[in-house]
């Protein structure tokens, strides 16, 4: 039965396969799952096995409520033999949702930990500036602009530390208050970095996210040049843009 929902469905052929891998996966974590219920309730292993098997009658109902962030393998594979569709759809759903986060650029923007709205904004705002210019063609491109905004971003955290810490003035009673709280309470405080030294640990840091920057920025422009190149076979009058070009051997 699960065969035939597949091969009906639209891309059956990469579905299956997807499939394929994810049983194999949780015919092993069922494995170890029933070993752990044998072992922690102290049951046979056809009563654990049964315990597990009650366990998967419920998953239909919580596969269609749990959100795809959230969705395991067990849940998804636990209903394929008595919903395939409802498998089938909830696989579907995950990969859509995944593509939308990729697409919006969220998932960049939380490899970050930008997980506030306006923190989340502004890497978006940095971003969609790079598309709105660029206007992607295609996912290579996309990440490379994803890239450019991350490394954009680090840049600009960096140069607003150094603005910061330029800015702020040592309070000397403040460190004195903390060494006897901590004299007192017998706390281990881990080794400070020095002033000078986090100076300089900053200002490599922003170096390093401009070369980056940079450097993604040269790779785009060069997949852009060496993808638009034109190869012409035959001898004549060639419209490149609004430019007419005469060819002669």
């Amino acid at each position: 039965m699960m065969d035939a929902v597949i091969e009906s469905s639209e891309d059956g052929v990469q579905i299956k396969g997807e499939m394929s891998a994810l049983v194999r996966d949780v015919a092993r974590a069922y494995e170890y799952y029933v070993s752990y219920i044998e072992s922690e309730y102290e049951l046979s292993r056809s009563e654990a096995q049964e315990k597990a098997a009650q366990e998967i009658e419920s998953a239909s109902e919580l596969l269609r409520k749990t959100p795809p962030s959230r969705l395991s393998e067990y849940a998804l594979v636990s209903v394929m033999k008595s919903d395939p569709e409802l498998a089938i759809e909830k696989w579907q759903e995950v990969k859509r949702s995944a593509r939308e986060e990729w697409d919006s650029g969220i998932r960049s923007a939380k490899i970050l930990g930008y997980d506030s709205p306006w923190e989340r904004a502004r890497f978006l705002a940095i971003r969609q500036s790079f598309v709105d210019e660029w206007q992607p063609r295609g996912g290579i491109e996309r990440a490379l602009i994803d890239q450019m905004a991350q490394s954009y971003t680090g840049w600009i955290f960096w140069l607003s530390d150094l603005d910061r810490l330029g800015r702020m003035e040592v309070d000397g009673r403040a460190i004195e208050r903390e060494q006897a709280e901590v004299k007192w309470t017998g706390q281990y405080v881990p080794p400070r970095v020095g002033e000078a030294e986090y100076v300089e640990r900053a200002l490599r840091m922003a170096d390093r996210f401009h070369r980056i920057f940079l450097r993604t920025l040269r790779a785009l422009r060069d997949l852009r040049r060496y993808a638009s190149s034109i190869t012409i076979h035959n001898e004549g009058q060639v419209n490149i843009g609004q430019q007419q070009v005469n060819r002669v051997g």
